[in-house]
């Protein structure tokens, strides 16, 4: 998993060198639902839960109708069955690298492609005394569509199931037995990436938000504080109206 990461970031890397205007990087987040499937699964039940990380988009010019998007997931997976069906008994939680191929119709877009899974954790669920042994990584692919606008807002669902078994095999009698379960999601999910030559933009817009909110809120309660302890002005009493101006005497005529 760590090699085809690498590689994946690595030609992401090498492309946004030539064509910078066209790499974007956002984060993304949403819920989900898993059970374990295969050929050995009985009564895994559903479980809900959740995924989020950061995503990285590579659209080149001569090829506008199409992309490359990896992201790195962290994702709950399992089931939420307690007694042996087989299946999980278990919660999983799971970094997930994707690296997938999309095409764009307007603002629509399908995407297909692999997925690498390295276990992080895995909580027994309540009256679980023994889940069984997982494997630390897994193989599998993903599947969806999804709606993505101008701005960077993206809207989408998606499947990703396992190819490789999520248990351990176990010996019994001395020889080995492997059960076949394979972890099987469908998520919802919301998104939302900016282009690489907006980032810095973005970045200053959002440390401007985030400085004058910080500083109304340290200054705002001295503002009250002084306007409350402030003196009422008193009142002057108003000044009298002036009289109004007498006309002036009329001349006496003198006598002759």
């Amino acid at each position: 998993m760590k090699k085809a990461f690498l590689i994946a970031f690595s030609l992401l890397l090498m492309a946004s060198t030539s064509q910078a205007q066209l790499l974007r990087v956002g984060l993304k987040f949403g819920g989900n639902v898993s059970n374990a499937v295969g050929y050995d699964a009985r009564k895994s039940n559903w479980r809900a839960g959740g995924h989020g990380g950061v995503m990285v988009q590579l659209r080149p010019t001569f090829l506008p109708k199409w992309s490359v998007q990896t992201e790195a997931l962290y994702t709950m997976k399992g089931d939420n069955s307690v007694t042996y069906g087989p299946s999980l008994m278990a919660r999983l939680d799971y970094l997930d690298v994707p690296v997938l191929l999309q095409y764009h119709w307007d603002d629509i877009f399908f995407e297909a492609g692999p997925q690498f899974s390295k276990l992080l954790s895995s909580t027994a669920n309540p009256s679980v005394v023994t889940p069984p042994d997982f494997n630390p990584m897994s193989y599998g692919f993903a599947v969806g569509f999804g709606f993505q606008d101008k701005s960077g807002v993206q809207i989408g669902w998606r499947y990703n199931a396992d190819l490789t078994n999520v248990t351990q095999s176990t010996e019994v009698a001395g020889e080995p037995v492997q059960t076949r379960l394979r972890n099987s999601v469908m998520e919802l999910y919301l998104g939302y990436n900016v282009g690489t030559g907006q980032l810095g933009s973005a970045l200053a817009d959002a440390g401007t938000g985030i400085g004058r909110g910080a500083k109304f809120l340290v200054t705002a309660p001295f503002r009250l504080f002084r306007k409350k302890n402030r003196p009422t002005p008193t009142e002057t009493p108003a000044a009298a109206p002036a009289a109004p101006a007498t006309a002036p005497a009329p001349a006496v005529p003198k006598p002759e």
